[in-house]
């Protein structure tokens, strides 16, 4: 292998603000230009999120840049439900079931992005019935009215409660 020496080496670090493009190396009064272009790549930045605490279900706006090409927002290490990138520097996403509390991160072919903050999953209210038949027989389909009952799995528990 030939080794190299200062003449036929240089080290060139990218600045802030670059874009994709060809590189040109200077000389005194003489000049070259790379063949191809240099891409610089800007992997995802996430700056806010609102709200903080969410439950599953419920919606999160990411704030940020780079964005353009999301792929996977993930709460903790769950994959969002669902993804909806509104702009360059907004994603919308949907708290997962099984999110944990943790940052979020934002998947582009770029890199990832992770916020500073914590997001948290609040914790779902219980269910409450309001009404309900107190007669039934079986093989009847009842309705149960009440709160927080999305998601919920009804069940027979013929044990007397005291």
């Amino acid at each position: 292998m030939e080794s190299l020496d200062a003449e036929q080496t240089i080290d060139v670090t990218i600045p802030d603000g670059a874009t994709t493009g060809l590189v040109k190396v200077s000389v005194s009064d003489s000049y070259t230009f790379t063949s191809s272009d240099f891409r610089v790549i800007y992997p995802p930045t996430v700056s806010s999120f609102d709200p903080v605490t969410a439950m599953v279900g419920e919606q999160v706006v990411i704030s940020g840049a780079h964005f353009t090409d999301a792929s996977v927002v993930k709460f903790g290490d769950t994959v969002a439900a669902t993804l909806s990138v509104d702009s360059e520097g907004q994603i919308t996403a949907t708290v997962p079931l099984g999110a944990q509390d943790g940052t979020l991160k934002v998947i582009t072919s770029d890199g990832v992005g992770a916020s500073a903050d914590t997001f948290t999953v609040a914790a779902r209210p219980g269910p409450v019935l309001t009404d309900y038949p107190r007669t039934v027989k079986q093989g009847q389909t009842v309705t149960l009215t009440g709160e927080n009952l999305t998601d919920a799995q009804p069940g027979f528990d013929n044990q007397t409660q005291e």
